[in-house]
């Protein structure tokens, strides 16, 4: 029996890695902020559509309340002008009741020269049948 000796590496033991001291370096923060990836963002018209749909309902808003006080405005002068016809509409009435009045009649007659007819003056005509 031979004996068979074989050589072997003798473990060389377990050294840490060198680490040699860096100097502290300035680190620019736009540069590093270029470096970063950046996903795109794509939102497409839903930002343009909501700015219009917004945009509309104040527009709305601001028509609608345009729109209010100038009704308000026109029932304000109808009302005064009903007022003012109602109270003219009351004047003639008056007027015509009392020119109606045969009693009143006469004596505005013949305050500007008419005069009383005679019983022969007055002509009826018959119309065409």
């Amino acid at each position: 029996m031979a004996l068979a000796i074989l050589q072997t590496r003798a473990a060389a033991p377990h050294r840490p890695p060198k680490v040699t001291p860096r100097r502290p370096q300035q680190v620019d923060i736009t540069s590093r902020l270029a470096r970063r990836k950046t996903v795109p963002v794509k939102l497409g018209a839903l930002p343009l559509l909501a700015v219009g749909a917004v945009a509309l309902v104040f527009f709305f808003a601001i028509w609608q309340s345009t729109q209010m006080v100038t009704a308000v405005q026109t029932i304000d002068a109808l009302a005064h002008q009903q007022v003012e016809l109602e109270r003219r509409n009351d004047q003639l009435r008056l007027k015509l009741a009392a020119l109606a009045s045969l009693g009143e009649a006469e004596p505005w007659a013949r305050s500007r020269g008419f005069r009383t007819v005679a019983e022969g003056q007055v002509v009826r005509v018959q119309p065409h049948p």
